[in-house]
């Protein structure tokens, strides 16, 4: 018996005509391709943490609002008059050149979070970061000092640079590296006092000697001398002494190593009214002279030449008499 021949049904379309043609592929091409789509997201990523880095190391400006920032360290701006202004007259001048050219001069901050890290997506986008003002509080001043007079939507904001330092920094080298700054703005100042760079260099002194930095690199760091940097010291721990023997006056650089040498004495007391003191004989009046330290008195008595020669001899040589 021979076998039978199956066929397919003639509804079902040839075998050729169900299945396509299997298309040859270009693996060099795909893997290419592959490589570069690799290659751009690596780049993408590269790019971000560079613009990142800029962010964190001050090479890209951010704006921030004044209500953002911290105060750490404070101003140098210590006077020895109660009475003193408190209004810095500066601030007005900034607030006319912000007012008609904008902020020139970025301010110096740094994150109050020691971890923080910018958005990978926009970096410069600060909104709402808490950061430590290191240089520039008089712009802020001026800033914030305009904005009182704007609406919400017209207020200005800071244009700041980030100061870098490490994460992992104690709290005493963030404290250094904050007076540093406020240290290196107010060397730029050509109105600080004496007393205040003193007190500015004094205070900063310190915090080196509390990290154990030697005095040789303090005055390295600072670009002073030996004698200014015990000068310095001197003057910041006895400030409240320097204040109550120059009440009123700020003294100048020569008087400040004389008191702290001791060769200035004690101040003079607050002077009453110079009254005339008389007795038989005479009067006299004593009063505080120009140069501090000194009194000026005014005598005339009737004396006896001879009961009274030894005083005579006395006032003579007080007055420094010179002889014909």
């Amino acid at each position: 018996m021979k076998a039978r021949k199956h066929q397919a049904p003639a509804t079902l379309p040839p075998i050729e005509d169900d299945v396509m043609e299997a298309q040859p592929v270009d693996t060099m091409a795909s893997l290419d391709s592959a490589n570069q789509a690799e290659l751009s997201v690596a780049a993408a990523k590269k790019i971000r943490g560079r613009a990142k880095e800029d962010v964190l190391e001050g090479r890209a400006i951010i704006e921030i609002d004044p209500a953002q920032l911290f105060d750490l360290v404070g101003t140098d701006r210590v006077s020895l008059s109660d009475s003193a202004a408190a209004q810095d007259p500066d601030v007005e001048d900034l607030k006319k050149s912000i007012g008609e050219n904008g902020q020139q001069n970025p301010i110096i901050v740094r994150p109050k979070d020691p971890r923080w890290s910018p958005r990978s997506d926009d970096p410069t986008n600060v909104e709402g970061v808490e950061f430590e003002l290191l240089a520039g509080r008089r712009r802020r001043l001026a800033v914030a000092q305009l904005n009182s007079n704007l609406e919400p939507n017209q207020r200005l904001r800071l244009r700041a640079q980030i100061a870098y330092i490490a994460p992992d920094a104690s709290e005493a080298e963030r404290r250094l590296h904050a007076l540093k700054h406020r240290y290196v703005e107010n060397e730029a100042r050509k109105d600080l006092t004496p007393f205040q760079k003193a007190v500015s260099g004094g205070m900063l002194i310190a915090e080196y000697e509390a990290t154990g930095t030697q005095a040789q690199d303090i005055e390295a760091a600072l670009g002073i001398t030996h004698p200014t940097r015990r000068l310095w010291r001197q003057v910041f721990d006895r400030q409240d002494d320097v204040r109550g023997h120059f009440a009123g006056r700020e003294p100048s650089h020569a008087e400040l190593k004389d008191f702290v040498e001791g060769r200035l004495g004690k101040p003079a007391a607050a002077s009453a009214p110079v009254a005339k003191t008389k007795g038989e004989r005479g009067f006299y009046t004593v009063k505080p002279a120009a140069k501090r330290g000194k009194v000026a008195v005014q005598l005339k008595v009737t004396l006896d030449e001879e009961q009274d020669a030894e005083l005579i001899e006395m006032l003579k040589g007080a007055i420094g008499e010179v002889r014909a």
